[in-house]
């Protein structure tokens, strides 16, 4: 505990994935952790929930340790696509692949911030928004 709020700091526990596709925590190289690490105070300082932040820090785990590359060789559209597939076919609930996908929506942000990378802009679907409007 520390002295300053009474609470316990955060740390992550080196657990074991079920999944054999899944590389340990511990297995992970230091640059890996540490950029894991440095995501999740990203997004404690963004004024996540821990619930949020909790699902989210999953889901970089998850890809993180399905990819098992160095975090700068993650290219952020064409890999993570291949863990939403994987999600897609491990998860069954709904509510949890639209959670860890939030959260690789994240994940992707911020390597495109760590890279000095512009992300790719949002796709506006003009058709809904403008369907009914008289011309």
């Amino acid at each position: 505990m520390t002295l300053s709020t009474g609470q316990r700091r955060h740390h992550f526990k080196n657990t074991t994935p079920t999944d054999l596709a899944i590389t340990p925590f511990a297995s992970w190289p230091l640059p890996n952790r540490s950029f894991h690490i440095a995501f999740y105070r990203w997004l404690k300082a963004g004024g996540y929930s821990p619930s949020t932040l909790n699902i989210y820090s999953v889901a970089s785990r998850l890809a993180l340790g399905y990819l098992n590359k160095l975090y700068w060789s993650i290219d952020p559209e064409k890999d993570l696509a291949l863990v939403v597939e994987y999600l897609e076919k491990r998860y069954d609930r709904l509510a949890t692949r639209s959670g860890y996908s939030k959260g690789l929506k994240k994940l992707a942000e911020y390597l495109c911030l760590r890279k000095n990378k512009a992300s790719r802009p949002r796709m506006i679907n003009w058709e809904y928004y403008l369907d009914g409007l008289p011309d």
